[in-house]
């Protein structure tokens, strides 16, 4: 029973991967960043021409007055393209935001996203960071964080921290011949992975006894803080825990915000919180994302940290009622959740002035400079 709610204890590899499944994927991966993959699913994300998530109130790409840069929720799973606060955030400012969020991305992949992203004209670029991108920074391998059979394709380049500079780890490459010798062994393919198997903070591989094999499985950082209503994620939201991933998630986003500076337009961080997080600050006060928030501000960087505001925003209320699955409270926002956020992201460029003007866009033409009387 505890293993079903949380796969991330156990190291179960799979063993039913055939050859043909794995070059399809070597086919249609993305080879810097690993995905999103080259291929139409209708089960997956979609994007339009310019690689951002279609935007029904302005859907033709190019004139873009707002860029969006993160993982699902800023790519708005599981509501429908009208439903998402990126293209309700457009219908308020009267002009294309550009979506260029994906689902599962670490913050590391977000920015790397931006840098690749020349085509991208916004004058506003937004990074939008989630609770648990802390550990996804420090990860190769999305299967080791989750133990979920559908990331079992979830390699990742990362970027480390070295000397105060990022150093990009590319994407691990493997052959299928390779596949035995890597899920018997990852320490030998991933060598800046910090869920590896049996270490501090990796699941474990279960063998008899196995009530012991649970045992440490439930001592483990994540476990512990899971089992005592505390976010998992908490440890690694701090300053000089041993994985470094407070540290390596703020220098990344303030490589973005550098980069963005750089091209002359303005920058700011949205921090997305888990629904752990959101009843921990409920119930103790503590904002667990406040390290990264303080740092951030040290260094001059936008922070618009959402917990507190949605907390307002619902009168103080359980976040549950405005994601997909409020009976398990987890998962997406639903729909309300997207206005809620679009509201909150759209008083927060008015009240600080950095609201871009105003264009109309028809649906077959770009956009063009709207004539305000």
């Amino acid at each position: 029973m505890i293993l079903a709610s949380a796969p991330f204890l156990a190291y179960t590899p799979p063993r039913d991967i055939t050859r043909e499944e794995f070059e399809r994927y070597r086919r249609i991966r993305d080879d810097f960043l690993g995905w999103p993959m080259a291929y139409n699913d209708p089960r997956a994300e979609q994007f339009d021409p310019s690689g951002a998530r279609p935007s029904p109130a302005f859907p033709r790409p190019g004139d873009e007055c707002i860029s969006l840069y993160g993982d699902s929720f800023v790519y708005g799973s599981e509501v429908s393209d009208a439903e998402t606060w990126g293209n309700l955030l457009s219908q308020r400012v009267g002009c294309r935001v550009g979506n260029f969020g994906v689902g599962g991305y670490g913050t590391d992949q977000a920015y790397m996203r931006f840098r690749r992203n020349a085509r991208d004209p916004a004058p506003v670029s937004i990074l939008g960071i989630y609770t648990d991108n802390a550990l996804r920074n420090v990860n190769q391998y999305r299967f080791l964080l989750t133990g979920v059979r559908e990331e079992v394709y979830g390699f990742k380049p990362r970027l480390v921290l070295e000397d105060g500079r990022l150093r990009l780890v590319p994407l691990p490459t493997l052959a299928y011949d390779d596949l035995a010798a890597f899920f018997a062994e990852p320490a030998r393919f991933l060598g800046h992975e910090d869920f590896l198997p049996d270490t501090p903070y990796g699941p474990v591989r279960f063998h008899f006894p196995y009530v012991v094999s649970l045992l440490r499985a439930l001592g483990k950082e994540r476990a512990r803080r899971w089992l005592s209503g505390v976010p998992s994620s908490k440890g690694f939201l701090e300053p000089r825990h041993p994985t470094g991933s407070m540290e390596l998630t703020v220098a990344i986003a303030v490589a973005f915000h550098d980069h963005c500076r750089e091209r002359g337009r303005v920058c700011l961080v949205v921090v997305f919180p888990t629904p752990s997080a959101y009843q921990f600050l409920a119930k103790t006060g503590e904002l667990v994302t406040r390290p990264i928030g303080q740092a951030l501000g040290e260094r001059g960087v936008r922070v618009l940290d959402l917990t507190a505001p949605l907390m307002r925003a619902l009168g103080g209320g359980p976040l549950c009622s405005v994601l997909t699955q409020p009976a398990k409270c987890r998962s997406h926002f639903n729909p309300e959740g997207n206005r809620l956020i679009a509201q909150l992201v759209y008083d927060y460029l008015g009240r600080e002035g950095l609201l871009p003007g105003p264009r109309t866009q028809d649906r077959r033409g770009a956009g063009t400079p709207h004539q305000s009387s």
